[in-house]
């Protein structure tokens, strides 16, 4: 199964931006492609490249705060969610919420083995093992770009509810 999505931002960017989400599923494990078109370089991408095994201690709160790529997958039986986080500073973090936006904090995650992480030539790319009992799941693929002048740009498949808000119940697309 394989679907590629382009991103939309949440309002107009002063610098011509696109982004692009894929996802190939065979089985329990998945793979997320982020890839990323800025050809006036206006963006902060932190690390040039790297290609890794995810450390633990490399999990990071608040990714959000600075160009973020992120996955939500939804149960659709019971509303509940996870919430991958991705740096380009080989940061990432999984969290688990029980419904829309709770518990508060949140609280992480390991329901899911996170294989690698790879961010080179504007292209970040995640591999991902589900490890729930979850067979079906619905997605929204987002992400958080920060120009080189602080700004942060909001990118999703949707913003239903006149503001960028990754959570809400209307992001997720599509099933797998």
């Amino acid at each position: 199964m394989v679907f590629l999505k382009k991103l939309v931002p949440f309002s107009p960017l002063p610098f011509p931006v696109s982004c692009e989400a894929q996802l190939v599923r065979l089985g329990p494990q998945m793979q997320f492609k982020f890839i990323l078109e800025d050809p006036t370089e206006q963006l902060s991408m932190g690390s040039t490249h790297f290609d890794q095994q995810p450390q633990a201690d490399s999990r990071k709160d608040l990714l959000w705060k600075k160009t973020c790529f992120e996955i939500f997958l939804k149960n659709p039986q019971t509303g509940a969610y996870y919430e991958f986080n991705f740096s380009t500073e080989k940061e990432w973090n999984l969290y688990s919420f029980k419904d829309y936006r709770k518990p508060q904090p949140p609280i992480r995650s390991d329901d899911f083995r996170l294989q690698n992480i790879k961010w080179r030539n504007k292209e970040f790319q995640a591999q991902i093992l589900n490890q729930t009992d979850w067979f079906e799941m619905e997605v929204a693929l987002t992400a958080v770009l920060q120009a080189r002048s602080g700004d942060l740009f909001y990118m999703s498949l949707k913003h239903p509810d006149g503001k960028p808000d990754f959570h809400h119940a209307d992001n997720f697309q599509f099933k797998i």
